[in-house]
């Protein structure tokens, strides 16, 4: 069971930080808390934002291939030639994520967060 389920209400002390005083309040926990906890949710959108700080590389096409005159000179396996289907620069590096797909990890992250089972 939950913890946000079990209680519901949270004590909430003065800004002043005396611990003396009997300035405290019980408000009730917000909704966020009691989201669902979904880790592949959170996983998948962690993956997906962290491709956004790639930066591209790329194997130039014209390298290789200056020696060995007429012999076996653009073969894939030959020493010093060309490879095949080399990486190009246009690949996809970023991926975009839905805001609402987002949203649902940023509360369900904050959600496992306040699960006193995962401590």
């Amino acid at each position: 069971m939950a913890a946000a389920t079990v209680r519901p209400l949270v004590t909430v002390q003065s800004l002043d930080g005396n611990m003396t005083t009997n300035q405290t309040t019980t408000l009730p926990l917000p909704d966020v808390t009691k989201a669902p906890v979904r880790p592949d949710v959170v996983n998948h959108v962690h993956a997906q934002i962290s491709n956004n700080s790639r930066q591209p590389y790329a194997v130039s096409k014209l390298s290789g291939c200056t020696h060995r005159a007429g012999q076996v000179a653009f073969g894939n396996m030959c020493r010093g030639c060309r490879m095949f289907a080399l990486t190009k620069i246009y690949r996809r590096w970023h991926r975009s994520v839905n805001l609402n797909l987002k949203r649902h990890a940023i509360v369900s992250a904050i959600a496992a967060r306040l699960l006193f089972r995962l401590f």
